[in-house]
């Protein structure tokens, strides 16, 4: 049962990378076509950084959780 939580689990968290991954994509394809204000370029370099930020806790807590999921 324990490897069918972890696989459930992995699955999940490949998931919300890919999220971050693509919010990370689209935001960075926005910001160099240029076509909008600073003030909105300066927000999506914000949310940039956070969905960089949200990938790497993502991956932090994955293997934080990987362990208790497979005992």
């Amino acid at each position: 049962m324990s490897f069918v939580a972890a696989f459930g689990f992995t699955i999940k968290v490949i998931g919300e990378m890919f999220l971050a991954i693509s919010v990370y994509s689209v935001h960075n394809r926005v910001a160099k076509e240029g076509r909008i204000d600073k003030h909105i370029i300066k927000q999506i370099h914000k949310e940039k950084y956070l969905a960089l930020v949200a990938l790497a806790l993502i991956i932090f807590g994955y293997l934080l959780e990987l362990p208790s999921r497979l005992a």
